[in-house]
């Protein structure tokens, strides 16, 4: 996603920003999480390059533990390409070895 947003080779691993979330399904999960980077990247005014996730089953639903590694939008540094407003459950797809069909609102 971020990919799309920017050249992702000029971004450097200055800060990190971890969070955990819950949802009942992995299509849930994977929106929420995909949304909460966006957030951060508004909010924060953030790029990120590196991502490590942990994706575990937790009661009746799936957890996932994330960390997002990046830093702050520098425009003399930084081209912005493409930005993404929104995740959509349009189409949205999980197959069983993992490869995901998702659409952005850009």
């Amino acid at each position: 996603m971020f990919s799309i947003i920017s050249d992702l080779s000029k971004v450097e691993r200055k800060n990190e920003y971890k969070f955990e979330i819950e949802e009942d399904n992995l299509e849930n999960l994977l929106v929420s999480y995909l949304s909460e980077l966006i957030y951060l990247h508004e909010v924060k005014n953030a790029l990120f390059s590196d991502f490590e996730v942990d994706i575990k089953s937790k009661n009746e639903g799936k957890t996932i533990k994330a960390k997002a590694v990046g830093e702050e939008i520098d425009l003399d540094k930084h081209d912005m390409d493409t930005a993404v407003k929104a995740v959509s459950y349009h189409e949205l797809s999980i197959d069983p070895e993992g490869e995901i069909k998702i659409i952005l609102d850009i």
